[in-house]
């Protein structure tokens, strides 16, 4: 008699679709130049350098100041960045999920001196090899 068990089988599939992804760019290092930024980070580093000291001291801190103000600012246009858009194809696995009926094998029943017995196996069987043992 065969015999049936209920499994649930999944199937992987690729679901691909276009989208719009921002990209980041770096822009292009304009190391050699003195630009505007260049020019109001070294002004502000003087600014705040003048409220530190007193005689020398304020001088020595306006000329650190100018320096790290334009440094920072001339760096910050070097890391700077643009955003542009552009299509890409992204993919993913989904699994589409059913239930099947499958075979897992037989239950072969045979009878000895009138008691019925079952065989469990892969296949179904036509005869059974028995071993029976009497003792007194």
């Amino acid at each position: 008699m065969p015999q049936y068990k209920e499994v649930t089988v999944s199937t992987p599939r690729q679901v691909c679709e276009d989208v719009e992804v921002a990209v980041r760019v770096p822009t292009a290092k304009d190391r050699n130049s003195l630009g505007v930024d260049t020019l109001i980070g070294a002004t502000a580093g003087v600014i705040i350098g003048n409220q530190i000291g007193k005689g020398s001291g304020r001088d020595a801190a306006k000329i650190v100041g100018g320096i790290l103000g334009a440094t920072t600012a001339n760096r910050m246009r070097e890391t700077s960045y643009t955003t542009h858009y552009e299509t890409q194809t992204q993919c993913k696995t989904v699994y589409d999920t059913h239930t099947q009926t499958k075979l897992i094998g037989y239950h072969n029943h045979f009878y000895i001196n009138g008691v019925e017995h079952i065989k469990h196996s892969s296949t179904p069987l036509e005869s059974v090899r028995v071993k029976i043992t009497y003792s007194y």
